[in-house]
């Protein structure tokens, strides 16, 4: 029963993401002239990447900072790339409707923060490597991950998804609204997961787990974990896979 409330529920999150992108698009809107083009930005100084309205980016963790972007040649003074804060913020200032691309390729030499909001989709060319790791997800996007970090933090709301590989120290996660973290091949030692309104969790813990599920959202966790804390209510459920 639990798992038909979560996935009813991210459906109804899905659609409702859907509607809501659908009735945006002919406001503000543009679409590719079908002419595939690569500019290169100069931006540096950088540690956290903010990507979203749709865009498809690609990460690399190297020595060099690096950013180019592949979309048609109209869309290309559309699609920023701007550092403030020492984050490299990545969207359209237009809807696009339509595009034969709209990728951006992403090289930096520490990462600390990632986050996609508004349908964006993110993933890892190589393995990131950091000692504090934030993720953070939302509205309908989605992010895919292989890394290595001492304290890893995610975050999904909305719809949107996250899925790590790799390995950690510290991990703690949080997850709403029709979301999902997946970190079944992420090997971690100590895991905090929390999870509400429909979202789902799974997790991989060697040493200790404390898991709260609620509100027909769903944990499930990997392994035997030494020592193990776990509490449902309002419907939420955690089991062993």
């Amino acid at each position: 029963m639990i798992k038909l409330i979560i996935q009813l529920t991210k459906i109804i999150v899905a659609t409702l993401i859907a509607l809501f992108m659908t009735s945006c698009v002919n406001f503000n809107s543009i679409s590719g002239d079908g002419n595939v083009t690569t500019s290169k930005r100069k931006v540096t100084n950088f540690t956290a990447v903010d990507a979203n309205t749709g865009l498809e980016v690609v990460i690399k963790q190297g020595n060099n900072f690096f950013v180019e972007v592949e979309a048609d040649s109209n869309l290309q003074d559309h699609i920023k790339t701007e550092v403030e804060n020492n984050t490299l913020k990545v969207y359209c200032d237009q809807n696009i409707y339509k595009s034969s691309a709209r990728k951006v390729y992403i090289e930096m030499p520490v990462v600390q923060t990632i986050s996609t909001s508004s349908g964006a989709s993110l993933e890892s060319q190589n393995t990131i490597v950091s000692d504090i790791l934030k993720l953070d997800s939302s509205g309908g996007s989605e992010m895919k991950l292989t890394i290595k970090s001492q304290k890893l933090t995610c975050d999904s709301s909305s719809g949107s998804e996250i899925n790590v590989s790799g390995e950690a120290i510290d991990v703690t996660t949080s997850s709403s609204s029709g979301s999902s973290i997946n970190l079944s091949k992420l090997v971690a030692e100590n895991v905090s997961s929390d999870s509400s309104s429909g979202s789902s969790t799974t997790v991989n813990a060697k040493n200790k787990l404390k898991a709260n599920a609620s509100s027909g959202s769903s944990i499930d966790y990997l392994s035997s974990p030494k020592e193990v804390t776990l509490d449902e209510n309002s419907g939420g459920s955690i089991s062993k896979q």
